[in-house]
């Protein structure tokens, strides 16, 4: 495991967790820096693990000593360093080994998602004080969802800008009620098969006087409630003030995203013994597409290995070794941008027909 450079940019990843916050005082800065760098990459495999895990089956994990958490990682980047004589801050990237921890989950017989989501499209509405806010510049939600890196997550969200088209689409009390006919027609203007509202409603608990933030997502274009749960600021502070209010808004943030991530992850878990080999054919433009073709093959986290079985000028036939069932597999595929049509072809020798999957990548299309 070796420290490596920092990476030209930034993009989500399953096997990287960013911005691992380090502060450590030590007799020496280098004792400081050697304590925090440690308990930096036990933090990030923590969070890597409850990305990919059902939340049930993180207690399945053993503990796992200084040396194997670092046998687990493949590199890390430090970045906004800053020291003193005897205190260490940094801020760390942490890089997990697919192989090693394929391995350690295989032996203990753990499902995993391996898979990341394409971006899900979320509309945040703030209820206050009686009031709607979607577009608004005094929806301070919908500020606190823009500035949401949300790159340690298995689904990445996506804040439409507050542009005038957008407000002509659909309006807060409009998206607050889940007006199917509205979400429809923004979904489709936006080229979206799916949408989540996120509903934030700020209120004062006259109970225990406490400042609450009511969650509630409605997710689909026919704007059906699918969660809600009620977020108490954890600050002790008796008024809705900024730093309560950044508080539930952050809080309620990460609820939806716990969310939808357990969403998706059912979706993609790999169970071990569940593994096959499919074979397809792959169309391309020329030797160039047909590179391309290789590479995002080579990106599809649930595909251990390819083989070559025929090469032509515009097609080629392949063997597909994967991990997981068939249809976790398409969906996979799918979020790399291959498209598959299914054809049934009867032999020359006139044989039972049997089943062609033709393969190609959407980018590739003329």
């Amino acid at each position: 495991m070796a420290q490596a450079e920092v990476s030209p940019g930034r993009e989500a990843r399953i096997y990287t967790i960013y911005d691992i916050e380090v502060d450590q005082t030590s007799r020496t800065v280098n004792q400081a820096r050697r304590i925090a760098l440690l308990n930096g990459q036990r933090e990030a495999l923590q969070k890597f693990f409850a990305k990919i895990l059902r939340p049930e089956d993180i207690s399945k994990l053993p503990y796992l000593d200084d040396r194997q958490v670092r046998e687990l990682i493949s590199g890390f980047e430090i970045q906004d360093e800053r020291n003193s004589s005897v205190r260490y801050i940094a801020t760390m990237t942490v890089h997990f080994s697919r192989t090693k921890i394929y391995d350690l989950l295989s032996l203990l017989q753990i499902p995993f998602a391996e898979s990341l989501s394409t971006p899900m499209t979320i509309l945040p509405v703030l209820e206050k004080d009686g009031s709607y806010f979607l577009w608004d510049r005094d929806n301070g939600w919908k500020q606190a969802w823009d500035q949401y890196g949300g790159l340690n997550h298995l689904v990445q969200p996506d804040i439409p800008p507050s542009t005038l088209s957008q407000r002509l689409l659909i309006n807060s009390w409009q998206a607050y009620d889940g007006l199917a006919v509205k979400l429809a027609d923004f979904a489709k203007k936006n080229n979206l098969e799916t949408l989540v509202v996120a509903i934030a409603s700020l209120e004062r608990d006259l109970v225990t006087d406490r400042s609450r933030l009511t969650l509630t997502l409605r997710q689909g274009l026919d704007g059906q409630e699918v969660h809600r749960e009620t977020i108490t600021s954890e600050l002790g502070e008796d008024s809705l003030s900024t730093d309560v209010i950044a508080d539930l808004y952050q809080r309620a943030i990460e609820k939806t995203m716990i969310y939808l991530d357990n969403q998706w992850r059912e979706k993609v878990l790999v169970h071990f013994g569940v593994a096959s080999r499919i074979s397809m054919k792959v169309r391309f433009k020329g030797l160039e597409d047909w590179v391309n073709v290789q590479e995002h093959l080579r990106e599809v986290s649930l595909i251990r290995d390819f083989t070559v079985d025929r090469l032509a000028l515009d097609h080629a036939a392949i063997t597909i070794n994967h991990s997981g069932d068939l249809d976790q597999l398409f969906l996979t595929m799918a979020q790399q941008g291959f498209v598959f049509e299914v054809y049934w072809r009867t032999p020359e020798d006139g044989q039972t027909a049997a089943e062609e999957i033709i393969l190609s990548l959407e980018r590739c299309q003329p």
